[in-house]
């Protein structure tokens, strides 16, 4: 009697759990889902059927026979393996920095030239040219001088920035000739005559300049030049250069300009028809425009050149 008391209190137990627990709303469906087909090669049907060929139109093989005929030979060629062979690269010029060079010769006539310059930085440098030639004279049958010498002096430093280039020149020239031809309708020459004559002319020149180069500017730099003349019969002449330069943008080209003044004046100490000094000056205002256009299958290159001069006396 024990044992069935306990098992019908627990079994009522149950019963009334399971009616304290709600009612579940959730549905139960099934979900299919469809994979789309992906074929690969695996999936391919095999042929394993051969073709059917017809008898006829199998050809029966020919026989070929040939026969070999072998003949001796003095030697076998090995060729021999050798190393890679490099191109002979062509000797260059040595090219010199610096250079001097000497000579004489008849007449008593020296000659000397040469070349100096160094770099002082890395963007500086300076340089001087000298030229020297001359003769004492002794040409056959000469009743005049007729030495002559000619010497040069030039000298020039020049630096280069990031934003531009510049450089300034210093020269000078002497010469001196012997005008020493007379004309044969003179012969036989008269002694007095020859004693009169002064042959020897000399001309000084000297001159200085700079010029200035720009980069990735409007204004592309300028040339600067001046230069004095005068010889030994009160000549003399100063002549004055200025040539700035501009590039303008025009789309995807550029237009340049040059604008030019050439001042130049001068005296002589006598005039050609008569005792009076002759005086004369030139103004000459030039404008160089170009304009040039690159396309791939077109170079066109426009230019013009006018200059305006005037003269006073």
């Amino acid at each position: 009697m024990k044992f069935i008391f306990l098992y019908s209190v627990l079994f009522t137990s149950l019963i009334v759990n399971a009616q304290i627990v709600k009612k579940d709303t959730l549905n139960v469906e099934v979900i299919n889902v469809v994979k789309p087909f992906d074929p690969s090669v695996a999936d391919a049907f095999k042929i394993n059927r051969n073709p059917q060929l017809e008898q006829d139109s199998i050809g029966e093989h020919k026989p070929f026979k040939y026969t070999i005929f072998s003949v001796p030979v003095a030697s076998t060629f090995t060729p021999k393996q050798i190393g890679f062979v490099g191109l002979v690269k062509p000797e260059l010029k040595t090219i010199y920095n610096n250079f001097i060079s000497a000579g004489y010769g008849n007449n008593q006539t020296p000659l000397v030239e040469t070349f100096i310059h160094n770099a002082i930085k890395k963007n500086q440098d300076i340089g001087v040219y000298i030229n020297y030639l001359s003769s004492k004279g002794g040409v056959k049958n000469a009743v005049l001088n007729d030495a002559f010498t000619d010497a040069k002096l030039a000298v020039y430093y020049k630096q280069a920035q990031d934003q531009f280039d510049w450089q300034i020149d210093l020269g000078g020239q002497l010469q001196k000739y012997n005008w020493y031809g007379l004309s044969p309708i003179l012969k036989p020459f008269d002694p007095i005559l020859l004693a009169s004559i002064h042959p020897q002319q000399t001309y000084n020149t000297f001159n200085a300049g700079s010029s200035m180069i720009y980069h990735h500017a409007i204004f592309q730099g300028g040339t600067f030049e001046y230069q004095y003349f005068s010889d030994d019969y009160s000549t003399s002449e100063n002549r004055i250069f200025l040539a700035p330069e501009f590039k303008f943008p025009i789309f995807s080209e550029h237009l340049s300009t040059q604008i030019s003044l050439d001042y130049l004046d001068g005296k002589f100490n006598q005039a050609y028809i008569d005792t009076n000094p002759l005086n004369y000056q030139f103004l000459t205002i030039g404008f160089y425009p170009n304009f040039e256009l690159n396309r791939a299958n077109l170079n066109l290159n426009l230019g013009l050149k006018v200059n305006y001069s005037t003269v006073s006396k």
